[in-house]
């Protein structure tokens, strides 16, 4: 999902790499996203990732810029938990993504890219998106950046803002970085730059 994003930056002169978000568990989990962010400059997390990112920013000196996604610390929803848990298959892991919406309302987002969408999606356990990760002290008092797309994570924005982070909005939904690659991309490297001037 996160591929045409990456080639974007990569067609800017950005080396990337993406990080794929598996492991048995959140220590494992955070463990491979420190191994794949090792030489960063900038860790850009999208989605469940971000409650990861203060973390791998902070143990490889990179700067944050969370793409609508979730932060540590923020009491999970229950109603989203127990969706969740109704998504959790006998095997202890939870269904494939693009399985738990109706098809036609994820292509009514994705449109032509359904194929980019499924191409990689790593099987879960529901403790990966509920089990809080560690995340370093004052992480919210780093300047760091916050990237909305539409008011998914309005709670997340607001806390972003409130503690001066770099944020800016774009009209889209939660998958812009996979529809709209070069807008985001844009809108990334302005923060970024903002960031590094600070």
């Amino acid at each position: 999902m996160a591929d045409r994003l990456a080639a974007e930056l990569e067609d800017r002169g950005h080396q990337v790499v993406v990080a794929r978000g598996a492991g048995a568990d959140t220590s494992h989990l955070l463990a491979n996203f420190v191994a794949a962010a090792s030489r960063a400059d900038v860790v850009i997390p999208h989605s469940n990732a971000g409650r990861f990112g203060p973390a791998v920013a902070a143990e490889v000196g990179a700067t944050l810029v969370c793409l609508d996604s979730l932060l540590p610390g923020l009491e999970p929803d229950a109603q989203w938990v127990e969706f969740l848990r109704s998504r959790e298959l006998s095997d202890g892991l939870l269904a494939r993504w693009s399985t738990w919406w109706p098809r036609q309302d994820i292509q009514s987002v994705v449109g032509e890219h359904w194929d980019l969408l499924t191409t990689d999606e790593p099987r879960v356990p529901l403790r990966l998106l509920i089990e809080e990760p560690p995340a370093p002290a004052s992480w919210l008092a780093r300047r760091s950046g916050y990237i909305a797309f539409g008011h998914t994570y309005a709670e997340q924005t607001a806390v972003a803002e409130e503690n001066g982070w770099e944020v800016r909005r774009l009209e889209g939904e939660h998958l812009h970085l996979l529809t709209a690659p070069d807008e985001v991309a844009e809108t990334l490297l302005e923060v970024i730059s903002l960031l590094e001037e600070r």
